[in-house]
Parts: C-alpha cells; sequence; structure tokens
C-alpha cells in the first residue's frame, strides 16, 4: 500500500523541513485545495506547490474541492503539480475538464464523497488515472471514517479490475491505525495519511503501512 503525504496535516510553518522528514518514507504529497464555498475552508494554492517544488522530486497531487476548477487547472500544471483530483459534480458541468488536465501534461483522478455511491464514477472511468475515495466529510479532519467505505472499495477494486486495472484506488479521510488494516484488506492501493504521518514517527507508520 503507497502512502500519499497530506500536507494539510503538516506543520505549515516549516512545509520544507515537514518535507525532509517524511520524504524516505512516502510515495507522493498531497494538496488539497479549497475555496471557501465548496467546502467551508480555505486552502492551498498554486504558489504554495510552486515554491515547494524544489525540495523533492516525488509526485505532487492536487485534490480540487472548489465551485470552479476550470481557472485553476493551468496555475497549478505550471505550479509543478502532477495530478488533478475533481469531483463529479465538477465534471458534470464541465464535461472537458479531464481533457484539460490531460493537455496539460498532468494525471487525472476523480473522487467520491462518501455520501456518493460508486455509479456516479462509471462514466469517468476511461478518462482518469486515480479513483479517491473520500473516507469523510469534505472539509473535515478528525472525525471517524464512513461505516460503508470498506464495501465501496471493494466494490470500486472488483469493478476497476474488469476493465480498468491501471486505476489506483486511493483513501482519503479518516485514515488511522484502526482502518488502515481494514482499507488494505477491502483493496485500496494507497492512503493519502495526514495526522497518522506527521503527527506520529513516521519510519514507525511507513513500515506498518507496508508490511
Amino acid at each position: 500500500m503507497e502512502i500519499s503525504a497530506s500536507l494539510w496535516s503538516a506543520d505549515m510553518a516549516n512545509f520544507a523541513d515537514e518535507i525532509r522528514r517524511v520524504e524516505p518514507y512516502v510515495e507522493r504529497y498531497h494538496f488539497d485545495v479549497g475555496d471557501g464555498t465548496f467546502i467551508p475552508t480555505l486552502l492551498f494554492f498554486p504558489d504554495l506547490v510552486k515554491a515547494l517544488r524544489h525540495l523533492t522530486k516525488k509526485d505532487f497531487d492536487v485534490h480540487l474541492m472548489v465551485q470552479d476548477p476550470a481557472q485553476l487547472i493551468e496555475d497549478f500544471a505550471s505550479s509543478g503539480a502532477n495530478k488533478i483530483i475533481l469531483h463529479v459534480d465538477h465534471v458534470l458541468k464541465e464535461p472537458g475538464l479531464f481533457n484539460a488536465i490531460k493537455s496539460s501534461g498532468m494525471k487525472a483522478g476523480i473522487a467520491l464523497t462518501s455520501a456518493e455511491k460508486f455509479e456516479m464514477v462509471i462514466p469517468y472511468l476511461n478518462k482518469v488515472d486515480s479513483l479517491q475515495i473520500m473516507g469523510t466529510q469534505l472539509g473535515v479532519k478528525g472525525v471517524d471514517i464512513a461505516n460503508d467505505i470498506y464495501d465501496k472499495i471493494n466494490m470500486a477494486k472488483q469493478a476497476l479490475h474488469e476493465k480498468y486495472s491501471n486505476i489506483t484506488i486511493e483513501v482519503d479521510g479518516g485514515i488511522r491505525r484502526h482502518t488502515v488494516p481494514l482499507l488494505k484488506q477491502a483493496g485500496a492501493d494507497a492512503v493519502v495519511a495526514g495526522s497518522l504521518l506527521f503527527k506520529q514517527d513516521e519510519k514507525q507508520i511507513h513500515n506498518w503501512i507496508k508490511h
């Protein structure tokens, strides 16, 4: 199981030091972006991605939780992002968003909220590289994982295996010591780890998740 480090849970006064600390133990980094409307939180921006880009060669994934993602795609691409993760609501309104992401040289992901059914992402699976299943409500930290998350992952794993085995399943939200083994068993390929990684011994957590 791979680890994507959620910088929302890092020490925001010392991003550079935090990246250097966890660098040996993660596969990539995760930037949440909120506009205060799509979610109530204001989070992260292209200039931050650009400022941190020189610290690592590992991928930067950007999760857009905003009303108007189209205006941000090129900005994040030019700042050094490697993947943009959108929501179903985004592509229902603007079907060409995934093409815009790919045209900018980035990978594309689609996120499924804890309230949405897996069937909602099926029309877009031929356009994405990853499926991010949210374990908690958008823009909220420190709450328990949704009860149906494991069944949702298992359903997605079976469906993707038949036709889209290249798509990775990532889980974001509710990543705890007691949930990781169950997420792995259900079929998750990666977890977006926040406090589990940054608030504990990163080497120990890495070794535990990997084994």
